[in-house]
């Protein structure tokens, strides 16, 4: 187990490195091959965080597109809502309704969040970074068709886009004994992969090759790149089509026959991910892991798992609390020290 004087050797060298790296580094040749990345500021209503909407033109959000463009199992059409915003005052007051301690971390790296249609996911994030890289932020791209539904009406639904021939088998999931809405839960999951853009638990800066530097990941992943096969757990051989597993797919060769969720909850299980949807990948378990440590602590939230078979038996299914507990070290220990690294 890393110990705490280990970690923060770790983090001064990280830190150094970082430094030299920055003073050298070709910031023409890498915005030009990042496009994706925004470097100017964008005016903002307010400060506070359910004020920080800003608008995206048709530009922009065609940029969005050519994020997913190499991911044919999105079908996307977004459409920006400029203009719009008075008729979303109630997801507004969902942003205004989360715990003040909580806006205050978030306020640190999310910029500003904007709305639209048609995304082909829950959310994406669009970076944001000064000239020099003084600073890193992010803007929140959030799908305005998702966020009507309730918590368990959306997790529902995010899971059983994984599987074919869905008929009388079904998945609710939701936080137990409180009532978390999609809008917080997924603002939560956004602004997470905003926050692992400069952290070194969690190395999404790596270039395709073994994971064995930072402590978060390696909690959970051997490897991880980004062509097929190149993304490998620690539990591959509990969690049958851990690796097949694409969401909001309507390509059925990417989908698992439903036939197989029952051993896919049965591994999670024995398994370290705090959800199902983070052992998707290891961007999607540091943001789902985020996301879980702060309903946890702040919303007193336990993750839970329904499954109910076609014969009406209704199976319950939670996280692995003994297992989890290094992930929730790490992420006490990441929002202790939150200014050493951002």
């Amino acid at each position: 187990m890393l110990t705490y004087l280990t970690f923060f050797i770790f983090v001064l060298i990280n830190i150094g490195c970082s430094t030299i790296q920055k003073n050298n580094f070709n910031w023409d040749k890498y915005r030009k091959e990042n496009p994706q990345f925004y470097f100017e500021d964008r005016k903002v209503l307010t400060g506070k965080l359910e004020d920080r909407f800003v608008e995206l033109d048709e530009s922009e959000i065609a940029e969005v597109k050519s994020m997913f463009s190499n991911q044919k199992y999105f079908t996307i059409s977004p459409r920006p809502l400029n203009n719009q915003y008075k008729n979303f005052s109630w997801f507004q007051n969902e942003i205004k309704s989360i715990p003040e301690n909580i806006k205050k971390i978030l306020s640190k790296k999310v910029y500003a969040w904007t709305l639209v249609k048609n995304l082909g996911a829950s959310g994406t994030v669009l970076y944001l970074r000064n000239k020099y890289h003084k600073y890193e932020k992010g803007i929140l791209l959030l799908d305005i068709s998702l966020f009507k539904k309730t918590y368990k009406e959306f997790c529902s639904y995010k899971e059983l886009t994984l599987f074919k021939h869905v008929s009388k088998n079904t998945i609710e999931c939701d936080y137990k004994g409180i009532n978390v809405s999609a809008v917080i839960a997924l603002f939560y999951h956004e602004s997470a992969h905003i926050f692992g853009a400069l952290n070194p638990f969690f190395g999404w800066k790596l270039k395709p090759s073994y994971n064995t530097d930072y402590p978060f990941s390696r909690l959970s992943w051997l490897k991880y790149g980004y062509k097929k096969g190149e993304i490998i757990s620690r539990y591959d051989d509990l969690i049958p089509f851990r690796d097949k597993r694409h969401y909001y797919t309507n390509d059925t060769n990417t989908k698992i026959d439903a036939k197989h969720i029952l051993e896919i909850l049965k591994g999670w299980e024995r398994a370290n991910f705090f959800t199902l949807y983070s052992m998707f990948s290891p961007f999607e378990d540091w943001a789902e892991s985020f996301a879980h440590y702060l309903i946890s602590k702040y919303h007193k939230g336990k993750y839970t798992v329904y499954y109910k078979t076609s014969q009406g038996q209704k199976l319950k299914f939670e996280s692995n609390i003994r297992l989890c507990a290094k992930k929730m070290k790490l992420m006490e220990l990441y929002f202790k020290n939150l200014d050493l690294f951002i």
